[in-house]
């Protein structure tokens, strides 16, 4: 009886190891979101506020998507990554904290994209492939920020950047100054 007891134990014991955790859930955002979650998603066609959000993982722009960030009740963090890869607009603002990194590309012509007012950026920044206008203002990207083949204006200010900044083929000249770079910096400075 012990024997049958202890074996049946045992078995639910590696049962219950063997079984996956669930994933974290995503949250779909068409709108003004705040409060906490565990993944944002923003659809195709969708326009997304983070306002104050707290996003434990990772926010995922998907084609034709729109991401703004910004204060409501205190910064909005995301954990991990922000990837916005052909998403139309994205666009951090005031104080948002991002864990991982932030990538942007595929962004519509005379949109403004990129990082303003004491973003933080834990990783790296990189954005890559883009028609809209890039403004990188009052930010710190503790990794490397890469800035490549874009055609939209580009203005690169009172930045501090932890690692490299990186700008390759990019169509028009870029507006930079005032940047701290604790790495090597490639960018051609032109005056405002």
């Amino acid at each position: 009886m012990r024997r049958s007891l202890l074996a049946a134990v045992l078995a639910l014991a590696t049962l219950l190891v063997a079984v996956p955790t669930a994933s974290a859930e995503s949250t779909e955002c068409n709108g003004v979101l705040t409060g906490t979650y565990d993944n944002v998603v923003v659809p195709s066609g969708s326009f997304c506020i983070l306002a104050g959000a707290q996003v434990r993982n990772n926010v995922k722009v998907e084609k034709d998507g729109s991401l703004f960030t910004g204060p409501g009740t205190g910064p909005t963090t995301i954990g991990n990554n922000i990837n916005a890869e052909g998403a139309r607009m994205s666009l951090l603002f005031y104080e948002t904290e991002v864990g991982g990194n932030y990538k942007v590309s595929g962004t519509d012509p005379s949109t403004l994209n990129g990082l303003d007012i004491n973003v933080r950026i834990g990783g790296n920044f990189i954005y890559r492939n883009n028609e809209g206008n890039l403004f990188f203002d009052a930010a710190q990207v503790e990794g490397n920020a890469d800035i490549d083949n874009n055609t939209g204006s580009l203005r690169i200010t009172n930045n501090t950047i932890g690692k490299n900044l990186t700008c390759r083929n990019n169509a028009l000249p870029i507006i930079k100054f005032n940047n701290t770079v604790g790495g090597r910096d490639n960018c051609p400075p032109v005056s405002p």
